[in-house]
């Protein structure tokens, strides 16, 4: 039995419509509840719902199959391709969701394939610009910063108007601020300025991360986030206003240890699993460990406690990434295979009853959440008393903008950098405290648990 079909006779697989347990038909194609019916591909349950209905068959290269297989160690058998062929068709299925539709993109292009599916994202029109409508909807700025500092906080705003914005020569569109004091008075005026990365498209959001200068003196301010056009107005109607004390000495919210050093990727995440299995072996009881990995795409890290007595549920908005990742433990890891199973949902609302889990596992995807906040609250719903959260490998360094981190924007791939303190106010905001952690150069690694007065 499958862990699917075991999690499913448990009542453990919610209908995200009805909140009612799903029941897995008998040829294992869909499971449904209340006559909603949600299909099962290749093993990987799809909660989602974003992929259009296949109308027919999409022709594909063969060649593209057989070179996906290569890059994932895979078999090249005629069972295993035609897996690989379904899920690679997937991505072109999206439906009604630009970042859904450019994590998918971002799949193909990172497994090399080049003849993927168009853009689904606004292309810029003539008319960009000539109306700039921009509405706030976050920042984590911690609430007492050091004076005369600068730093990098982010302000996460969404372009509200009818046609894209940008800043460009001719519109020099930026994000700035004011100092005011308790009383309104002007303290700075003419906050530093910060572009827009990238071209803004109608309906889409943006985290935006802002050069601060603070104020030379302590006390109590505002602090103002204005939009504008250099060399011709603020923007009225368009501002996010926060109350922050400026102080000589600051305490940090969160003290986390910093090594200093830098690792790579791989050896980046060895060293976040260390600290997971270090804080699975402490949670561990009689009965096996029920795991929850967010983001997990192909891989989840998770996997390798599957040994230490760990059942893993691994959650991604991407099916074909599922279904590859199914293929791998189907193929190359079958001792792992009846212990882990592939979800295709929302994370936001987790498909499982409350008290659900003994530990949920991020690694570096925190970041690609608009709102980690709702994300962080929502995944307390599921969690059992004393149960913890690991945000591993988060970017932790906002004022190293790479390459990499444009070329994502570009594509439509919800990137967001916080400071350390950042990610402070936002476990506050969500009902955690920090139990453990590091930072690696801009590596940040913590355990989380749910805060006693929540």
């Amino acid at each position: 039995m499958s862990l699917l079909d075991e999690w499913a006779e448990m009542g453990l697989l919610l209908c995200p419509e009805t909140r009612k347990p799903l029941t897995i038909s008998p040829d294992g194609t869909y499971a449904e509840a209340d006559g909603h019916r949600w299909s099962i591909k290749n093993g990987v349950l799809d909660l989602y719902g974003k992929y259009s209905p296949r109308l027919a068959q999409i022709n594909y290269d063969p060649k593209v199959a057989r070179d996906v297989a290569t890059s994932l160690s895979l078999p090249h058998t005629e069972e295993v391709l035609a897996v690989v062929a379904d899920a690679i068709s997937d991505t072109y299925l999206v439906s009604g969701d630009n970042s859904f539709s450019a994590e998918n993109a971002d799949l193909l292009d990172r497994l090399g394939i080049t003849d993927h599916h168009e853009n689904h994202r606004q292309e810029i029109s003539s008319d960009a610009n000539k109306i700039i409508h921009i509405e706030f909807e976050n920042t984590f700025i911690e609430p007492v910063v050091k004076t005369s500092s600068l730093i990098n906080r982010s302000v996460r705003i969404r372009n509200a108007g009818p046609v894209p914005i940008a800043s460009t020569e001719s519109v020099p569109l930026a994000m700035s601020y004011h100092w005011l004091d308790v009383n309104g008075t002007v303290v700075v005026w003419d906050g530093l300025r910060t572009n827009l990365p990238i071209e803004l498209a109608a309906g889409e959001s943006l985290t935006l991360i802002c050069r601060i200068q603070t104020p030379p003196e302590p006390g109590i301010y505002r602090l103002q986030f204005h939009p504008i056009i250099e060399g011709k107005a603020w923007l009225e109607g368009s501002r996010l206003t926060r109350t922050v004390v400026a102080a000589a000495e600051v305490s940090p919210t969160i003290s986390i240890p910093s090594t200093g050093e830098k690792f790579n990727y791989a050896d980046d995440h060895q060293i976040g699993m260390s600290i997971v299995r270090k804080h699975v072996t402490q949670a561990r009881r009689n009965s096996r460990l029920r795991l929850l990995e967010i983001g997990s795409g192909i891989h989840p890290q998770a996997a390798t406690l599957i040994p230490d007595g760990c059942d893993l549920i691994s959650i991604d908005i991407s099916s074909p990434q599922g279904q590859l990742g199914r293929a791998h433990f189907d193929y190359l890891e079958p001792a792992k295979a009846a212990h882990i199973a592939f979800i295709t949902c929302d994370a936001h609302a987790p498909p499982f009853p409350s008290g659900t889990f003994d530990g949920i596992v991020i690694f570096s995807a925190l970041h690609h959440f608009s709102d980690p906040v709702k994300l962080l609250r929502n995944l307390r719903t599921v969690m059992k008393p004393g149960a913890f959260v690991a945000i591993m490998c988060e970017p932790c360094a906002p004022n190293k903008l790479t390459p990499q981190y444009f070329r994502d924007l570009e594509k439509g791939i919800n990137e967001q950098c916080w400071d350390v303190q950042e990610y402070a106010e936002i476990f506050i905001a969500s009902g955690f405290h920090v139990v453990d952690g590091r930072q690696d150069d801009d590596s940040l690694k913590v355990i989380l648990e749910e805060s006693r007065s929540n």
